[in-house]
């Protein structure tokens, strides 16, 4: 029986015809790009995260985001393939760029940093308060001002009332990467909020 890596080869035999599946909407390209990157880049990827202090998670969530990301850029054509450069050294450019933001990030709100993976009652109620207050314009606008990835997620979740499952299927994600990070979109949200003087 062959596997599905021999699969990938077979139906895209090289990253050109890859990334013309993928931009065709064709699933099965999305899926065998996501495991060539994960096979390629992760190892670095996860070098890269440990080195500079992080946790395995970190690597693997924004592993995520960064394959977003760059599907988004491969469907709208912001990235073109040259068979010089090979798709891995453009991924994990994407994957640095994000690491250094959330390194910063980090930085800003070390006092406050909160295991994203235990959510506590009290986070659960001021989310049911941000999403009460989303229709406000304000919250609106800086919603956008939280780059692409958290502006989709919230998107589904507020606006569209979409479960963790839903927008997880719909990213090419798992559900617990959904979750954690949906809440952390909302932490930025709230301080993003809290200091433009919102109340919630």
């Amino acid at each position: 029986m062959r596997s599905k890596k021999d699969s990938c080869k077979a139906r895209y035999r090289n990253e050109a015809v890859l990334i013309a599946g993928v931009r065709t909407g064709d699933n099965q390209a999305v899926t065998c790009l996501y495991r060539m990157l994960f096979k390629k880049s992760f190892p670095s990827v996860r070098k890269l995260v440990l080195s500079q202090g992080g946790a395995i998670a970190d690597a693997e969530d924004l592993f995520q985001e960064a394959f977003i990301a760059f599907r988004r850029k491969v469907l709208d054509g912001s990235y073109e393939y040259r068979a010089n450069t090979a798709i891995s050294t453009y991924f994990y450019d994407i994957f640095r760029y994000k690491w250094r933001d959330e390194l910063a990030s980090s930085r800003r709100k070390r006092a406050d940093a909160s295991d994203i993976s235990h959510i506590s009652s009290a986070d659960k109620n001021a989310d049911d308060r941000l999403i009460t207050s989303e229709r406000d314009q304000q919250i609106r606008q800086l919603i956008q001002q939280l780059g692409e990835n958290c502006a989709t997620i919230l998107k589904f979740f507020i606006w569209h009332k979409w479960s963790m499952e839903s927008i997880a299927e719909e990213l090419g994600i798992t559900p617990k990467s959904a979750k954690n990070q949906k809440y952390r979109c909302m932490q930025k949200l709230r301080e993003l909020a809290l200091g433009n003087g919102s109340r919630f």
